[in-house]
């Protein structure tokens, strides 16, 4: 928390989404969504990794990538004004290169960048991207290898329009990942949203349970199935961190009250 607080203003500033809007169009609407992160922030602190070599794993495999890249600067492009680090396809050793820290993320359409470009051009901007590039999922790997100044992170969006927790718990559960998701260290679930849908509500009362339970419960197989991923092919793989982003602010449908 303290260290969010005193980086607040450069988290501000590498939140710009460059180079589709150089002008940060978005300044005063990113900084409002910051003020709103910022007061749940101390909820988080309550919960601490149920494995702490989990997050050793994921220090040292940054660590040993940063390493290599102060020792090998020529694997990096050039900077570019308002671009996260790249790595240099000239390089000839890139096979060699440490592997990134992995990132999943897992969502519905909010993940997917639904409404993103209809707010873009309510608000008469002239931003043209792709839809995935206008959802924060998309903007992460940019965000934090912009933030440490060197490619140290890969993310991967799978997110899919109307799935929640027990439909991404499903994915995990029987490995329905594309190549490129496989053996994360780092596992975001963002269906907070869908989660709480009218749907879920239903499914509840359909179960003789509250809205509560039944989404303990999802959760609850979403983390087990985390956990267990890639075990079969490699026992003694370190268990992904597991984190649960709950960007669900507003009472969305009346039926959820």
């Amino acid at each position: 928390l303290f260290v969010w607080t005193e980086s607040l203003n450069y988290i501000h500033n590498a939140s710009a989404l460059l180079p589709q809007d150089p002008e940060y169009n978005f300044h005063d609407f990113t900084a409002h969504l910051l003020r709103l992160v910022s007061s749940r922030l101390p909820r988080t602190s309550q919960t601490l990794p149920r494995s702490w070599s989990s997050l050793q794993a994921v220090l040292d495999i940054a660590w040993k990538r940063y390493e290599y890249f102060l020792s090998n600067p020529d694997a990096l492009q050039p900077p570019e004004p308002g671009q996260p680090p790249r790595l240099s396809q000239n390089y000839s050793d890139l096979e060699n290169i440490p592997r990134p820290v992995k990132i999943l993320i897992m969502g519905g359409s909010l993940l997917q960048g639904t409404n993103c470009r209809k707010m873009v051009k309510d608000l008469k901007m002239q931003i043209g991207m792709a839809l995935t590039e206008c959802s924060w999922g998309h903007r992460l790997g940019a965000f934090l290898n912009h933030l440490f100044q060197m490619p140290l992170v890969q993310v991967t969006n799978i997110a899919m329009g109307g799935t929640n927790t027990a439909s991404g718990s499903l994915l995990l559960q029987h490995e329905l990942l594309p190549a490129i998701a496989r053996r994360p260290n780092i596992i975001i679930n963002g269906y907070s949203t869908n989660d709480m849908h009218a749907w879920t509500a239903n499914e509840a009362q359909h179960s003789n349970t509250t809205l509560g339970d039944q989404i303990r419960t999802m959760v609850e197989n979403f983390y087990r199935n985390a956990t267990k991923l890639g075990q079969d092919e490699c026992p003694n793989k370190r268990e992904p961190i597991v984190l649960f982003l709950d960007d669900y602010i507003g009472n969305e449908q009346r039926e959820i009250l």
